[in-house]
């Protein structure tokens, strides 16, 4: 796969020099074709635009960029027969293209530009500092016995086992539980999965689910699940789920008076107790949110918003809503309180704002594992922020 993937970066990066696209190229053709490639295609896509200086025309990288997205549609018709739905790779084409001009706009103000974060940090008068690293793969597991395992400084391998289960820290970073024997569990062997600020980890669960946990979260389940009832788990924070499909037994999320049940699909929810509402995005699939005695039917492409009071559906950009996972920051007309405490948990640092309120927007995105220094600098680069940090305290003003 590696190798298709080079083969296609080179491909992509030939298209945009030329500004051409020809569709009669076999090898691209049949790597466009591939659905298996699809997230590989939209992380490349990301790469290119974020990463290479190389290519400073926007006009190309668009060009290209959506020839390759109506190129995947045309793919996905042709293989069936009759009226189907087109199959997107949905690229953000806004941000990439922002990220390859550093366009500002008076009242929203696009941040990207990767690589000018350093210098910038290290230009003006306020000192941003270089040496705070991003978070990393690490995270406490508890078992039922209550022992705790930091993952992490664990090397790969089995670190534990429950009854009919085997605990294992694999090749990748991951925590993977693989049934050993088929047992009657009663679902009370509870492990609890826990990052810190700067932590985030994946666990495949016994049923084959796959969770990704974001800084500060933690989730609550069963070392195996209950064949006679429902795959049920708790979470605190942020966490993307990639429930496995089983019909007879519903995966349900419980998180701040809110259950999210679904039979099998792809979905995320952000409940971290400083943010002012609960949201479940959905990426594909089907969920039924129920919050303060209402219920809510998610589609793809659409959250809920529980406050507390009431529960609305909103349409969602799934690209923003699952940004942590795919390593970025994105976020869209968002308040710099929102952008900094994603910011505060991710390099474990407080954040103290001086001065007059900052009431200005931010769109925009910038790379998860830079330093603390570029992210900061980038922001810096609008004008209309500024910080100063101190230890691992971060000033902001005007």
């Amino acid at each position: 796969m590696n190798q298709d993937i080079s083969q296609l970066r080179s491909l992509i990066e030939t298209c945009i020099q030329n500004k051409t696209f020809q569709v009669s190229d076999e090898a691209l053709h049949k790597l466009l074709k591939d659905k298996s490639y699809e997230h590989q295609i939209r992380q490349l896509l990301l790469d290119i635009a974020l990463n290479d200086a190389a290519h400073p025309d926007a006009e190309r990288i668009e060009y290209v960029f959506k020839k390759i997205e109506s190129e995947i549609d045309q793919e996905h018709s042709a293989d069936k027969k009759g009226p189907t739905k087109t199959r997107r790779i949905k690229l953000p084409i806004r941000y990439t293209i922002a990220a390859a001009l550093l366009v500002m706009f008076t009242a929203t103000m696009i941040i990207y530009r990767y690589g000018r974060g350093d210098q910038l940090a290290e230009g003006g008068n306020n000192i941003v500092d270089s040496t705070i690293e991003p978070g990393k793969t690490r995270a406490t597991l508890t078992l039922a016995n209550g022992q705790k395992i930091i993952l992490g400084q664990k090397e790969n391998g089995e670190i534990a086992k429950e009854p009919g289960v085997s605990i294992v820290h694999n090749a990748s970073g991951a925590l993977e539980y693989k049934i050993i024997e088929r047992t009657q569990s009663t679902g009370n062997q509870m492990n609890t999965l826990a990052t810190a600020n700067g932590e985030t980890i994946k666990v495949i669960l016994p049923d084959g689910t796959s969770v990704w946990l974001n800084a500060a979260s933690s989730l609550t389940y069963p070392s195996v699940f209950n064949h006679d009832k429902s795959r049920e788990v708790s979470l605190i924070g942020e966490a993307y789920f990639e429930a496995k499909h089983d019909a007879r037994h519903a995966f349900i999320v419980n998180s701040q008076n809110q259950r999210v049940e679904v039979v099998g699909t792809h979905f995320n929810i952000n409940c971290y107790d400083d943010e002012p509402a609960v949201k479940t995005t959905l990426l594909e699939g089907s969920v039924r949110v129920s919050a303060n005695g209402n219920q809510a039917k998610l589609k793809p492409g659409f959250a809920s918003v529980n406050n507390g009071r009431s529960l609305e559906v909103e349409a969602a950009d799934t690209e923003v809503a699952v940004a942590w996972k795919n390593d970025l920051f994105l976020f869209e007309s968002e308040d710099i309180h929102t952008v900094m405490r994603m910011i505060s948990r991710w390099y474990d640092v407080e954040v103290v704002y001086q001065g007059s309120p900052i009431t200005e927007k931010l769109s925009g995105g910038v790379q998860r594992f830079d330093k603390l220094s570029k992210v900061l600098g980038i922001l810096k680069s609008t004008g209309q922020v500024q910080f100063r940090v101190e230890g691992r305290t971060v000033y902001v003003f005007k």
